[in-house]
């Protein structure tokens, strides 16, 4: 195993292009994706090429976008191009042994929001309907 040191750098968004050649046809996952970096912010990185195409992230690098973000945290592969075409393809959920899920509907994400000890579905009591959580000062429209 080759032991590197992770470097993460902020770049313009503009910088950056999805893969042409990116196998997943996943557009539909873009808003939900939206939803959680609206939630909780950048968790997991863009991995790209020098020249900007994303090899990890084309999801990721659509849902900042759609958002109108202008940074998104980016590590740089440092390897050739067969080595990026297999870091994609090992890096892919769509081929590892488990099954996939559909993701979670936007509406879902948000009701998840804790705000003044408040709980969404499956945490507990105290769940608030979508017309409470509206009315609520510094809640996400719905």
């Amino acid at each position: 195993m080759i032991e590197r040191l992770l470097a993460l750098e902020h770049v313009n968004t503009d910088r950056l292009f999805c893969n042409p050649a990116n196998p997943r046809l996943n557009d539909d996952a873009v808003p939900h994706v939206a939803a959680s970096l609206r939630r909780f912010g950048w968790r997991q990185p863009i991995v790209a090429k020098p020249s900007g195409e994303v090899i990890a992230g084309n999801t990721r690098l659509k849902a900042a976008q759609s958002l109108k973000m202008t940074s998104a945290p980016v590590v740089w592969f440092d390897g050739d191009d067969i080595e990026a075409t297999a870091y994609a393809i090992a890096d892919s959920p769509a081929i590892g042994t488990g099954r996939s899920q559909p993701p979670l509907p936007e509406e879902r994400y948000l009701s998840f929001q804790t705000p003044r000890g408040r709980t969404g579905p499956g945490l507990g009591a105290g769940s608030q309907s979508k017309e409470t959580r509206d009315d609520r000062p510094g809640s996400i429209p719905v």
